[in-house]
């Protein structure tokens, strides 16, 4: 058969069909065109011109009822509705000639309009009858006789609206028949050509196509090695073998290159694993090399890096003379000029004519080693110049020794992760380095710190004993201006003590060494003694100092340390209050526990600043600006130990504005029960 009797026997029957459709389209196009201009008029003009006529004849109804009631009753209700209604009767109308089309439609609407006018005129004088008397049984005939020619002439434009949408409906219908009819014989004329067409397409082309059916139903089943036959007499049906089978035998170079690609994916995932399980460089370095050999089935991986940290993983089935002679390689110069930013790989085997990317001294050494076939990869971040190499050697001479593609795609992919690792090992092992070298200078502080407080302690103690004799007159009698120069060192005695206590505080909080000996006390004497110690300073800086505290605060604490964080507080807020501000304390039962609030109307904290406040040694801009005295260490203490109470502290400051200082300790209710007295005067962490 000639190669085009396929396609000329599709382009006739195609033909044929594209005929049919096209005559069956064009039939449908005008018929549905006549039946939409039947259904546009039906619904457009007759349907909603006969409800327009209808409600007129409505209003009309409506309005000649009611103004008889109003006659024959006198219900001034009946009259309203009487206008009411004979109002909506001029718009009925004015709607009926908006839809009129025709001029039979005008007249109708005409007519009924004459008429309606006259009846609402004669209306109007019935409107100003007296109900119930004999002139309004009078006027009322006379209405009702010039109501009956306006309900003739819409009850004649109703039948005639009533025929049209009778004559529309039949055409329409006769038009949907003749196109029901006309689309049944297209139809069937359409499906004889299709059958006629398929049977003689049938006869010349299913056969080759059950074949290739059946092989790629094999093929699909898992059949990779079977192929379609070559016995048919048509060029399209050859075609189609022919693409089939190549198809086949480039799916299976793509299944193959797949599970390889799978394997060494896998293969990678599992040494980048072992790589970033290492935290020491040269365990990474030997994971890597290790790794990398059994995942390529090689023989010898070599790692070379700029500082000397090389690496020689050797199979253990591995020559030991091979190993030696690569020993001598990690010797040889780097040859990292061999990489651009568009190069990460290349590859060199023994048996390779002409030049090679290696040096001659280094591609003796791995002639005499007994290389087969190398694989260098650069060793740096992405577009980056090469720090270093990864050598993978392979000493079987046969062709699977060659490295694929798919190989040196997934060696570069795990070198550059190889990178990243040992960037975290030497990163890991710098922290450590550096996490020693703080706890020592840390511990170098603390004991310093320890050693200089407990050394200060003792002449401090001498300092103020004697300052005290000498204001008692002990030493003699001291005049007014020497009494006044030991009031300064005596205040300034008290503010070294007080720095060296905190000093001394901070010292044990670091050491581990604070204690708390808590037990079930009440807060609000703790509050009130507090509170009166801190009177005569406040009074001294003009501030005035309220407390407001509830009774029954019973929480579980140490009171002495307590104590503490309630002088620091105070102290605080009277030491940065002007003069004529105020100092609010509240202590008060809370959700939580007991609360306790110290707020001033003081100078306030930057609020940049205010993420520093409980950190050592910090003191706010604003204090240090105004000389406002202190050692940055009272927030500090006073949260370490409300931290290790089981509370909580809150700090609200606005600048110029004051700060409020909120502390929550649990209360014996919310006090868990490895914490009750059992556990009084142990040693807590810090």
């Amino acid at each position: 058969m000639r190669t085009t009797s396929v396609e000329r026997l599709l382009n006739r029957a195609f033909g044929t069909l594209m005929v049919l459709i096209l005559a069956a389209g064009a039939a449908g196009i005008a018929a549905s065109a006549l039946q939409y201009q039947s259904i546009q008029l039906l619904t457009e003009r007759v349907v909603p011109l006969r409800l327009a006529n209808k409600q007129l004849h409505n209003e009309m109804s409506q309005a000649q009822s009611a103004l008889r009631g109003y006659l024959l009753l006198g219900d001034p209700a009946l009259l309203a509705e009487h206008r009411r209604h004979a109002a909506q009767q001029p718009l009925a109308v004015a709607r009926m000639r908006e839809l009129a089309r025709v001029d039979a439609d005008r007249a109708d609407i005409d007519d009924q309009d004459l008429a309606a006018q006259a009846w609402r005129d004669h209306a109007l004088v019935q409107t100003r009858t007296a109900p119930r008397s004999a002139a309004a049984l009078v006027t009322s005939e006379r209405g009702r006789r010039l109501y009956a020619p306006m309900i003739v002439a819409n009850a004649r434009m109703d039948a005639r609206l009533a025929a049209d949408a009778d004559r529309l409906r039949a055409r329409a219908a006769t038009i949907r028949s003749v196109t029901l009819t006309t689309s049944l014989l297209t139809i069937i004329a359409a499906a004889l050509v299709a059958a006629l067409t398929a049977v003689r397409v049938f006869s010349r082309i299913n056969a080759p196509l059950q074949d290739i059916v059946r092989v790629l139903d094999r093929l699909r089943h898992g059949e990779v090695g079977v192929r379609a036959p070559d016995n048919s007499g048509l060029v399209e049906i050859r075609a189609v073998v022919q693409a089939l089978n190549e198809l086949a035998d480039t799916n299976d170079r793509a299944r193959r290159s797949a599970a390889e690609r799978t394997r060494l994916d896998g293969a990678a995932r599992e040494v980048g694993i072992d790589i970033r399980q290492h935290m020491s460089v040269a365990s990474a370095i030997e994971a890597a090399a290790a790794g990398l050999g059994r995942m390529l089935a090689a023989e010898h991986v070599l790692v070379r890096l700029p500082d000397g940290q090389n690496c020689l993983w050797s199979d253990a089935d591995a020559a030991p003379d091979a190993s030696d002679a690569l020993r001598r390689y990690l010797d040889l110069p780097l040859e990292l000029a061999l990489f651009d930013t568009d190069t990460s790989s290349f590859g060199w085997a023994a048996d390779q004519p002409g030049p090679t990317p290696l040096s001659d001294r280094q591609a003796d050494v791995l002639t005499a080693a007994g290389a087969h076939s190398v694989l260098v990869i650069a060793f740096r971040d992405p577009d980056t110049p090469a720090i270093g190499t990864v050598t993978v050697v392979r000493t079987e001479p046969d062709a699977a020794a060659a490295f694929t593609e798919g190989e040196v795609q997934v060696t570069e992919g795990l070198v550059a992760g190889f990178r990243r690792g040992l960037a975290k090992a030497q990163l890991f092992e710098q922290e450590q380095e550096l996490v020693r070298r703080l706890k020592a200078l840390d511990q170098a502080k603390t004991d310093f710190m320890s050693t200089v407080s407990h050394e200060l302690r003792t002449p401090l103690t001498s300092i103020s004993g004697y300052l005290e004799m000498l204001r008692d007159g002990d030493a003699g009698e001291i005049s007014d201006d020497q009494d006044r120069m030991l009031a300064v060192i005596e205040r300034n005695t008290s503010r070294l003590r007080s720095l060296i206590e905190d000093l001394l505080v901070l010292s044990r909080i670091e050491a581990g060494a604070l204690r708390l000996h808590r037990s079930p006390c009440d807060i609000g004497p703790l509050v009130d003694a507090a509170v009166a110690a801190m009177l005569p300073a406040a009074e001294e800086n003009g501030v005035q100092l309220n407390a407001e505290i509830e009774t029954g605060l019973v929480a579980f604490v140490d009171p002495a340390q307590f104590d503490r964080v309630l002088v620091n507080l105070l102290n605080n807020a009277v030491k940065f209050t002007p003069g004529g501000g105020e100092v609010t304390v509240l202590a008060r039962h809370d959700a939580d526990g007991v609360l306790v609030r110290v707020a001033d109307t003081g100078i306030g904290i930057p609020e940049a600043e205010q993420p520093e406040l409980f950190t050592r040694f910090f003191r706010a801009s604003n204090a240090i600006e105004r000389a406002i005295p202190g050692t940055g260490l009272g927030l500090p203490i006073v949260r370490t130990i409300i931290v290790r109470h089981g509370g909580h502290i809150a700090v609200e400051s606005a600048l110029d504005r004051g700060t409020i200082v909120t502390v929550r300790v649990p209360d014996q209710a919310h006090t868990p029960a490895e914490t009750q007295p059992a556990a009084v005067g142990a040693p807590e962490a810090p």
